[in-house]
């Protein structure tokens, strides 16, 4: 089990494995994430599935590549609806810019060592760009940070709501697109489980929709040929 550290007033979970030649130490936020990590990386260890870093740091996307990746997915199936164009531009502005272009900041930086990143943008006494952090590394806290992120860009919480959506249904689905993952016994974990439905941004409630002249015309002369 991982133990319980206290750093003034920061609380973490320490994880410390010296096992078969593997040595690993690394800090939580949560015991959740914590003790998950452990059990998962002994098994492996003990399987003799395990995977040094820099293996890992050769087969695994970061946030930016595997959001590109799931926009992809997303536009086969919007291909044929009628505001296409429309979807894949407003796609392709939050999955391709938005999402992964946000600075976060990291005010514990404790764990920074916790996280990889993939290219050296990030001013680690600044800020870190979410894109560039390796999806394996993502957890509770760093997406905590990413909320907090859109709230001071000034974005209302149904604007918060849709990003943090297109974030979680991209990992949703990650394991099952990335089949080389699995075959190297690789399984990125859903940080998102560790939220319950009061921590995440709330979807805004309904309102009505003023289609442009554009979409309206493009309509009209769809169901003429009909």
């Amino acid at each position: 089990m991982a133990y319980k550290m206290v750093k003034g007033t920061l609380t973490y979970w320490r994880v410390n494995i010296a096992r078969a030649g593997v040595k690993v130490d690394r800090l939580f936020h949560s015991a959740k994430e914590a003790n998950r990590f452990q059990a998962e990386t002994v098994e492996a260890i003990k399987n003799g599935t395990y995977l040094d870093p820099a293996t890992k740091h050769a087969l695994i996307p970061d946030l930016r590549q595997c959001l590109a990746d799931y926009l992809e997915e997303v536009l086969k199936f919007a291909k044929d609806t009628l505001t296409f164009n429309i979807t894949k531009k407003n796609y392709e502005h939050k999955l391709l810019r938005t999402i992964p272009d946000t600075r976060i900041t990291l005010p514990d930086m404790q764990a920074y060592n916790n996280y990889i990143f993939t290219d050296n943008e990030s001013d680690i006494e600044r800020y870190v760009i979410f894109g560039n952090i390796r999806v394996d590394t993502v957890d509770k806290y760093i997406l905590e940070r990413f909320f907090e992120a859109l709230k001071e860009q000034g974005l209302a919480e149904g604007s918060r709501y849709t990003l943090m959506s297109y974030v979680k249904a991209m990992f949703k689905g990650i394991n099952e697109r990335y089949y080389y993952l699995r075959e190297n016994n690789i399984i990125i974990q859903n940080p998102f489980l560790g939220f319950n439905r009061k921590e995440l941004p709330k979807h805004s409630k309904a309102r009505g929709v003023i289609a442009s002249d554009e979409v309206i015309n493009y309509a009209i002369n769809f169901y003429k040929t009909k």
